[in-house]
């Protein structure tokens, strides 16, 4: 498919700057870029690239718009706007139907408007609605519920009774609602807990590949409207994560604790379980939390990467902090005090 600029500009609401009749077919990189695919502009460190771009167009900011060899169109969030036009480009939905190898159970329900694709499995009681994707290989256990115009990706599995909202994205090999980790100690061991609640996505989640959300215990796990979550992420059971927060790749958040909305957690953060995290909270990469945050605000715990023996240094000094403190601790006794004035 191609558009021309003009009327992307009109479809977007964006100013056009320059020449609007060139047809643009795609997207592209703003270094070195492409004829008739259109990148964007960002970041003004990467300013010193549009200059010399062979880009059909590009999206950028006003501040922008006089360096702009090419057509330009004109935002005051050129990655925002570059988001909502690239959408043109993605590729074509397939046709609704179901695909002669997979297998969907008589008494799931189908809508005509889905697409099943290869060596789907559907189950009993589980249900699919009008503009849903199944690709190949998904799995939908038992009274699993998928609503409309979602994108279950390939070898995705939707564990029993998880229910899914409108506009869903579940990335390749996602697993939903798989088996908390409940566990009770036995004199012999450990005794599994059983884990018979189920895990609900409202409208526009997205969950990327690989990740792992675990069904509750006895309530459902909870992820609100429009949370997203990067590849390689885990919740496990009986968490509730607020709307619209976002959470980076190869995070993980331990059981029953709750995430408020607006968050922004970046990539490798440790959450522990039974934990209340307040909204508007922004945890940097790598990040530990033991304990509740009651604050908005940004919160850190990491130290930057140094040079080894630089490290190795503040790593000695750090082991011996607890014998400093007791003779810190010692030194402010009110004893030591008195002799000191006599």
């Amino acid at each position: 498919m191609a558009f021309p600029l003009r009327d992307i500009a009109e479809r977007f609401g964006l100013t056009l700057q320059g020449d609007g009749d060139g047809l643009i077919a795609g997207v592209c990189s703003l270094q070195p870029g492409m004829p008739g695919r259109l990148s964007f502009l960002a970041d003004p460190k990467q300013a010193g690239f549009l200059e010399q771009t062979y880009a059909g167009a590009v999206v950028l900011a006003p501040t922008m718009a006089e360096r702009c060899p090419v057509p330009a169109l004109i935002a005051d969030n050129p990655q925002l706007a570059y988001a909502r036009v690239a959408a043109l480009f993605l590729p074509p939905h397939p046709p609704p139907g179901v695909h002669p190898s997979a297998f969907v159970d008589p008494d799931a329900s189908v809508d005509p408007g889905a697409t099943v694709g290869p060596h789907v499995v559907v189950e009993a009681g589980a249900s699919v609605a009008a503009g849903t994707l199944l690709a190949a290989g998904c799995v939908l256990e038992t009274d699993s519920h998928v609503g409309p115009d979602c994108r279950i990706g390939a070898n995705a599995v939707l564990g029993r009774e998880v229910v899914i909202g409108a506009r869903v994205r579940v990335g390749p090999g996602a697993i939903i609602g798989g088996r908390g980790f409940g566990l009770a100690r036995d004199h012999d061991g450990w005794v599994e807990i059983p884990q018979l609640g189920g895990v609900r996505l409202e409208d526009d989640v997205e969950v990327g590949a690989g990740c792992t959300i675990d069904r509750g215990t006895i309530g459902d796990t909870l992820l609100e409207r429009g949370v997203k979550l990067d590849d390689q992420v885990h919740i496990a059971h009986n968490c509730r994560i607020g709307a619209l927060t976002v959470i980076a790749g190869c995070t993980g958040i331990a059981g029953s604790t709750e995430v408020g909305a607006r968050c922004m957690i970046g990539g490798g953060v440790g959450i522990g379980d039974h934990l209340r995290i307040v909204d508007d909270v922004v945890l940097t990469g790598a990040t530990q939390v033991p304990s509740d945050i009651t604050e908005p605000g940004v919160y850190s715990s990491t130290l930057k990467a140094m040079p080894a023996g630089d490290w190795r240094r503040r790593l000695a000094l750090i082991r011996k902090l607890d014998r400093l403190e007791q003779r810190l601790r010692a030194l402010e006794k009110p004893d030591n005090d008195k002799g000191d004035r006599a």
